[in-house]
């Protein structure tokens, strides 16, 4: 018995399964992986005005001691969502006289 791969079995592909560099270069698979990170650069970070919840620490619920049980419930400050959503600044009101 020999261990020996067999190459005409898989003629468009390496002993791993995966296609060769240039097989994909020749696809044009690279070309629009590239396009498709360029259009992410682009695009502001999808993430990075949303912070993790100062009471839960991300987790949904906070413990209270009531007596001598400990009871879980959602979280008061983030509704149990476990992140804190951008505040909106609302335009200043002025009341006329």
């Amino acid at each position: 018995m020999s261990w020996s791969s067999t190459p005409s079995a898989n003629a468009g592909m390496n002993w791993l399964g995966y296609s060769s560099r240039e097989e994909l270069e020749a696809s044009g698979i690279l070309d629009k992986w590239a396009q498709k990170q360029q259009q992410n650069n682009l695009l502001p970070p999808r993430h990075s005005s949303v912070q993790l919840c100062s009471r839960c620490q991300g987790h949904r619920i906070e413990k209270i001691v009531y007596n001598s049980m400990v009871l879980e419930q959602n979280c008061s400050q983030c509704d149990g969502e476990g992140v804190i959503p951008p505040q909106q600044t609302s335009p200043m009101r002025t009341t006329s006289a």
